[in-house]
């Protein structure tokens, strides 16, 4: 199997769980997916195609869901150096309302039928 064929592939099978725009013909998804019966966290650059269609590229990072801790902890130990070093502000890090939307639902308790 090509690296094309496992990209389809694992598309596929991906839930997207954020996408933000890198610039503007490329965006990063963030996403939870499934190959081979494991499942992976990626974190990959898109880019659209002539057809106005986003394609995986090979730059990003793919790694099991139990390394989300440590990966998680590497970009709040980045934050603080961004935020010690000015590179972003404090605004910089403020939900939007959209996201304070995402997270209050996710928190809300599970309803049964």
């Amino acid at each position: 199997m090509n690296t094309t064929e496992v990209n389809i592939q694992i598309q596929k099978e991906a839930l997207t769980v954020i996408e933000f725009t890198r610039n503007t013909r490329e965006r990063i998804r963030l996403e939870l997916s499934e190959y081979q019966g494991n499942h992976y966290v990626d974190i990959r650059t898109y880019y659209e195609d002539e057809d106005g269609e986003y394609k995986p590229t090979k730059k990003g990072i793919t790694f099991k869901p139990e390394k989300w801790s440590d990966f998680r902890k590497a970009t709040s130990e980045l934050e603080a150096e961004l935020l010690e070093t000015g590179l972003i502000g404090a605004e910089d890090l403020e939900l939007t309302e959209a996201e304070r939307d995402r997270t209050d639902k996710r928190d809300l308790p599970k309803t049964s039928p």
